[in-house]
């Protein structure tokens, strides 16, 4: 199944008009990139299965503009904490068996939240620890993981110091960090939001 993880548009800054984070919306630049990048999609012929996004306003707003760029019926988002900045890579995961049921090879998820958590959750995919990959997304940027779906059964969990000293192939006790199906799943796409709209904009020529 391929998993897509967008980071949420530019937003409002936190200060005087918006103190409370979680109210950021994105500003009329955020909005108009956002949709610039979701018609690069629209452009790629990427399509979801279901939507899970951030409860914060901005990722909320930014998954909005990619359902309605294209054309995806309201009820394939899904609203959940599991994408709050913050929020652990095992929860992340195991957000999406939760809101689809049977996942088979052919879904397709994108995931709408923050960074640094999007790149843990990539990482986490990628080789089994959250902070093994640095991964550069900037806001409105796209990546996606190609992985089987029962990767996602099996949450990433910190092992403990006595664990990693018992493993270690040397005298330093600094084995595997965590535990997880590490290294199963593919790097098949990540684009900037640049890319995005520039793709989406030779489309509507």
């Amino acid at each position: 199944m391929r998993v897509y993880l967008l980071r949420h548009g530019i937003a409002a800054e936190r200060g005087a008009d918006y103190p409370d984070d979680t109210l950021r919306p994105l500003t009329d630049r955020g909005r108009d990139k956002t949709r610039r990048c979701a018609r690069g999609l629209l452009a790629l012929g990427i399509d979801f299965d279901l939507v899970l996004a951030s409860p914060l306003v901005r990722a909320r707003e930014t998954a909005e503009i990619v359902l309605h760029e294209l054309a995806l019926p309201d009820n394939r988002l899904q609203i959940t904490r599991a994408l709050e900045p913050g929020a652990p890579p095992a929860d992340t995961l195991r957000a999406i068996p939760a809101a689809a049921g049977a996942l088979d090879p052919a879904f397709t998820v994108l995931l709408v939240g923050h960074e640094p958590s999007l790149s843990h959750v990539v990482s986490w995919l990628l080789c089994g620890n959250p902070d093994a990959v640095a991964v550069l997304m900037k806001k409105a940027a796209l990546c996606m993981v190609e992985v089987a779906p029962d990767i996602l059964a099996v949450a990433p969990q910190r092992r403990s110091g006595a664990a990693r000293e018992r493993d270690s192939d040397d005298d330093e006790g600094d084995g595997p960090a965590w535990t997880g199906a590490a290294g199963r799943g593919l790097l098949r796409l990540l684009m900037q939001p640049a890319h995005l709209a520039a793709i989406g904009k030779a489309r509507h020529r």
